[in-house]
């Protein structure tokens, strides 16, 4: 691999010149576009080819920063690349938070430039903000800015066991994401347009099993993305949604094992997608089977568990973690070291704290 695509040796910074500032521009008048003409087309093959080109702008967003501000350029990959666009291709048949909030101009526009999704069933508070909500979320930001300053301080020493730099790592990310999520997304909708939000993260440390860690606690704002966009519609054998969520449902053990395995499966493309953004054009492949790997794995749990019970928490939580953790080593943390990316990423965040 070309020594160029690795932070060990920086590229220029030809790659955020001035000219690619427009594809902002260019985004915003398309989503602009999108939300004007889409929303009043019915769901289907109309509708998607009214958000297609918001989703090709979309790819060209994450350019408009130089790759050594490696932060915001995984950000941006991930907001604009990714789940901006399983937004609005969840739209166009249907499905996904944009439904929630189609007749509000402002929240859907919101909700689709944001790192967040709404609480279904919930309504926009009449009459003053969500004072718990924004309560909850400032000091979920305030936390977690705590936390990566620590993970940010250990990080820098960088003299530690690899399985231990990847526990600490985990917690920066958790910590990058909560911020991201949280700040970005959950306070400026509370603050903004006073909406419900979903939580993100759900004490991913006290998880008894894979299926609980990916299915309910961690990265639920992109965990339910990937149902709507891939697990939704395998299991109910069509694109559009028709009828009540009991009705299109079509529940077998191979049916759910595909629809199992196709969502670990994207989400391991689209993880591809971000390291090439943040690389620079690698494209690994260890990610894909990292994820695509948990998803046999929460297979083969599930069969475990139906066969000799679920066993106690205080044994369950620490094998689940440290699974999680030795599985993660060769697949997820070894590309970020071989590349460079995981000091890139706590260098570029130390040299943001130094200036605040």
């Amino acid at each position: 691999m070309a020594s160029w695509l690795s932070f060990k040796h920086p590229p220029s910074s030809g790659d955020g010149d001035h000219g690619t500032r427009l594809v902002l521009a260019l985004s915003v008048l398309a989503a602009g576009l999108m939300v004007l003409a889409s929303r009043r087309e019915r769901p289907g093959v109309g509708r998607l080819i009214l958000v297609l080109p918001y989703m090709v702008v979309g790819l060209f967003v994450p350019l408009i920063v130089s790759r050594e501000q490696v932060v915001a350029r995984a950000v941006l990959a991930g907001q604009f690349a990714w789940w901006s666009n399983f937004k609005v291709l969840a739209f166009s048949f249907g499905r996904g938070p944009l439904t929630l909030v189609d007749q509000d101009l402002v929240s859907f526009a919101m909700v689709l430039l944001l790192p967040f999704s709404p609480r279904p069933g919930k309504d926009k508070a009449g009459g003053h903000p969500l004072r718990d909500q924004l309560a909850e979320y400032g000091g979920k930001v305030i936390a977690k800015g705590i936390v990566l300053c620590g993970v940010v301080s250990l990080l820098s020493k960088n003299s530690y066991n690899r399985y231990v730099m990847d526990f600490i790592f985990c917690f920066g990310l958790y910590a990058l994401l909560g911020i991201v999520e949280d700040g970005l997304g959950c306070i400026s909708a509370t603050v903004l347009n006073n909406l419900p939000v979903e939580r993100s993260f759900q004490l991913f440390y006290a998880s008894a099993s894979l299926r609980e860690f990916w299915s309910l606690r961690w990265n639920q704002h992109v965990a339910k993305l990937l149902k709507v966009v891939v697990y939704d519609p395998i299991m109910e054998g069509e694109l559009v949604r028709k009828g009540t969520a009991k009705q299109r449902r079509r529940r077998s053990l191979g049916r759910t094992s595909l629809a199992t395995l196709a969502c670990f499966a994207m989400s391991g493309i689209m993880h591809e997608v971000c390291f090439a953004y943040v690389s620079g054009g690698v494209v690994t492949w260890s990610w894909l089977k990292y994820f695509s790997f948990q998803g046999f794995y929460v297979l083969a749990e599930s069969l475990l568990h139906k066969r000799f019970g679920k066993p106690p928490k205080a044994f369950a939580i620490p094998v689940t973690l440290s699974f999680l953790l030795y599985t993660g080593e060769a697949h997820f943390f070894k590309p970020l070291r071989d590349h460079g990316i995981d000091m890139a990423i706590v260098n570029n965040i130390a040299g943001l704290l130094e200036r605040l």
